[in-house]
């Protein structure tokens, strides 16, 4: 799956046929429906609206949409992802840890606006390690 800007004011977001078929009840570990929203909150990418995010809030603005909608299919979706790394991320966004999780993720960056945020934000981020520390996989 792939979202292209192709036009001054088009993208297109090419989508895999496996995403939109109908899947037998009870498969375990389909995430087409976060795929699909990755693609389409990737359109958003191209919005002028959106032009002066920096890579941290990028993430943040996609991955809560992500794990809001996980949130909302979680009880009809099961298997190993799911059930661990879905239960984990759904749990990080109730505890309010996205946007810290947004910029620990590019904390090896060299851009100066992320590591003044990490400087700044420091008990945060380790209210952010205390949670995942203590979390019960």
């Amino acid at each position: 799956m792939y979202v292209e800007k192709t036009g001054k004011k088009s993208v297109s977001i090419n989508i895999p046929d496996r995403l939109v078929e109908e899947k037998e009840p009870g498969t375990k570990d389909d995430f087409s429906q976060v795929e699909l929203l990755m693609a389409m909150s990737s359109a958003l990418d191209y919005d002028k609206k959106y032009k002066k995010e920096s890579k941290p809030e990028r993430f943040e603005r996609k991955f809560d949409v992500i794990f809001s909608i996980m949130r909302e299919i979680q009880d009809d979706n099961s298997g190993f992802y799911w059930d661990l790394y879905g239960q984990f991320f759904i749990d990080l966004q109730k505890a309010g840890f996205v946007n810290t999780l947004s910029y620990l993720v590019y904390a090896s960056s060299e851009d100066e606006e992320i590591q003044e945020w990490l400087e700044s934000h420091e008990d945060e981020i380790n209210e952010f390690y205390t949670w995942y520390n203590k979390y019960e996989w």
